[in-house]
């Protein structure tokens, strides 16, 4: 049955599910968590299913397009996982190998293997060459920056879920004290014989997190886990050499170069991919035979029905991290939790089977079925809010000079008054609109939570000086825009899609050398600076002009 199963059609839905304890973290608050599920359909009527839960509700529609694209590659073929991973990932070179991308090809090449080993009447490690062994687990559903007095109510809830004996706090708030109050409160709780993970959720610069885990390096705790930001392999590297508690990274790998460049700068004692993020079961065998060359611990990161799969073949296989999150749409197919083991379901495939009546209650019926519609959508939203795009200004952009002013476009500074579309843009927006631009405004509400800024050792954000973005002047009304701190060197050096920077030069605001500055850090993407002495009723929004 193997050699003849063939990929034969693709059914994707997207589900955002309750948790059941509240994500409450430096990256935000979510109440809920959005996945994509696939149901690969082949010619034996064998289904292969898996799922990926990418973060941002608003990002499934574009994933799942990438999702049918790449499909299309597969379409009618004899299912060979390990084929197929290498051959789309060869069709990415195009797109680039990391996010999005290749979030799609890990949830098809999840579910190529699933469906493979449900042909094969096996479950998937033992498909793989080994015998379903428990594997070590950590809880790792609970225990956020909650308060302090709900910490002892949630440890005892948490350990009794199964049997567990190792357990995840995330640690970094207002001051050390509190950070030390926690720990004591777990340890009251669960006794000196319980492993203490800890996750700081990337929260600090170096420097503030070389002060806080110093002042925590001697409560005994298990690792500490992304101190400061994933791609910092230097700074980790750092760290690792004057902090006795092992450091662990690992989660946002893109792939196995993540892995290697972080093994070469001896980054960190233990690694712990993503599942989505490393590939799939094809990017994680690559994965683990690389960390056990090198000899390096591995634990997982979230996804424990497959990944307790792929710690059985693991030869430095560490810790598998437990998170109840997709439960709601999942039927239980045999697996527990066992005097804190994870015990693998003796069941064809991954033990991925559906709860349908919670994958019709929990459907994302607001995702739209594509990125136009999306922003078709949005755009009419942001109708009467700002100005709209001047029909010369798509025309100006496509203009090679870079610094020149155009003849036919006079600033409001050189006119002295506001232009007549300024005017009209102006009475239509909403009250409150002038206080942030329309960029910002809607980046705001969108990622207010997710966007919290470092907190210091003392309680204060953290300056940065010539590293931040915003500028030193007096922001006068426009002060709300540096309630959220968001580094965005550090996120332009993640950006692989082509990039149109557009400068002002007489912004205010926003000095047309700090947009120099994100110019210069998009080092990996195709760029164009287009600099103007006004871009009248502007949205930094993509246009079919634009884009055309």
């Amino acid at each position: 049955m193997m050699d003849n199963l063939k990929f034969t059609d693709i059914k994707i839905r997207t589900v955002n599910v309750p948790l059941k304890k509240p994500i409450i973290a430096h990256l935000g608050t979510f109440e809920y968590w959005p996945y994509i599920c696939l149901d690969l359909s082949t010619n034996s009527n064998i289904i292969g299913k898996s799922y990926i839960g990418p973060y941002l509700v608003d990002q499934l529609p574009a994933i799942v397009n990438c999702i049918n694209a790449l499909a299309k590659i597969y379409l009618g073929r004899n299912i060979r996982p390990f084929n197929f991973y290498e051959e789309g990932f060869q069709k990415l070179n195009l797109l680039g190998y990391q996010g999005i991308s290749l979030y799609s090809l890990a949830a098809l090449d999840i579910a190529f293997w699933d469906a493979y080993s449900k042909a094969a009447n096996l479950p998937l490690a033992r498909l793989l060459g080994s015998e379903l062994k428990p594997v070590q687990t950590y809880n790792s559903s609970g225990l956020w920056l909650i308060p302090l007095e709900k910490i002892e109510d949630e440890v005892n809830e948490l350990l009794l879920e199964g049997s567990f004996n190792s357990i995840k706090v995330r640690l970094g708030r207002k001051n050390v004290a509190d950070d030390i109050t926690v720990i004591e409160k777990i340890k009251k709780v669960v006794g000196p014989n319980i492993n203490i993970m800890s996750d700081f959720n990337q929260c600090y610069s170096y420097d503030n997190a070389l002060k806080r885990m110093s002042e925590l390096d001697h409560q005994g705790l298990y690792w500490f886990e992304e101190p400061i930001n994933y791609r910092d392999y230097d700074g980790c590297s750092k760290l690792s050499s004057k902090i006795k508690t092992p450091i662990t990274i690992g989660e946002n790998f893109h792939g196995c170069y993540d892995l290697v460049t972080s093994i070469k700068k001896k980054s960190s004692a233990f690694i712990m991919p993503d599942l989505m993020r490393i590939g799939g079961v094809s990017g994680w065998i690559k994965a683990a035979n690389i960390a056990e060359s090198f000899n390096i611990p591995v634990s997982t990161h979230l996804y424990p029905e497959v990944s307790a799969h792929l710690m059985n073949i693991t030869p430095t296989a560490h810790w598998l991290e437990w998170v109840d999150w997709s439960n709601p749409i999942l039927l239980d197919t045999g697996f527990k939790i066992k005097n804190g083991n994870y015990i693998i379901p003796d069941v064809p495939g991954t033990g991925i089977e559906w709860n349908e009546e919670n994958m019709k209650k929990f459907i994302a019926s607001e995702i739209k079925s594509s990125m136009v519609a999306f922003m078709k959508e949005f755009m009419n939203q942001q109708k009467g809010a700002t100005p709209p795009l001047s029909r010369e200004s798509p025309k100006d952009l496509d203009q090679s000079s870079d610094d020149s002013d155009s003849s036919n476009e006079a600033s409001e500074e050189e006119s002295g008054a506001p232009s007549e579309d300024s005017r009209r843009g102006a009475e239509k927006m909403p009250k409150n609109a002038l206080k942030t631009p329309p960029m910002l405004r809607i980046d705001t509400q969108q990622q207010s939570s997710n966007n919290q800024r470092e907190p210091s050792v003392d309680g204060t954000p953290e300056e940065k000086g010539d590293e931040t973005v915003i500028p030193e002047a007096k922001l006068d009304d426009h002060n709300r825009i540096a309630e959220n701190k968001w580094d965005s060197k550090v996120e332009m050096t993640k950006v692989r899609c082509p990039v149109l920077f557009l400068s002002g030069l007489k912004d205010k605001m926003i000095p047309s050398a700090h947009m120099q500055t994100l110019y210069d850090a998009a080092t990996d993407a195709p760029k164009r600076m287009k600099r103007r002495s006004s871009i009248r009723g502007a949205l930094m929004l993509p246009t079919r002009r634009i884009s055309s």
